[in-house]
């Protein structure tokens, strides 16, 4: 087995650690999958994506998530960033 490499030879792991911490900062340690707390609006959705019979409101509800969630990696990359 070969020895692990420092931090400094691997840019992509400080890049993922720093991201992380990002995020942690935050505010989103708490929507991780690893989380009880993410799990509540994951099962809400379901059960709202499954209560609505109709394409209109379905799409509607996938296409806000879609951009909240946008929305929140992209502040997630410009707190990086900057």
């Amino acid at each position: 087995m070969l020895p692990a490499r420092p931090a400094w030879l691997n840019p992509l792991q400080t890049q993922n650690s720093l991201m992380a911490q990002s995020l942690v900062n935050l505010g989103f340690e708490n929507w991780t999958l690893n989380s009880n707390r993410s799990k509540i609006p994951i099962i809400l959705m379901t059960v709202l994506l499954r209560s609505l019979h109709t394409e209109r409101y379905t799409y509607l509800l996938v296409t806000i998530i879609s951009y909240s969630a946008l929305f929140s990696v992209s502040l997630a990359l410009v707190t990086f960033l900057l």
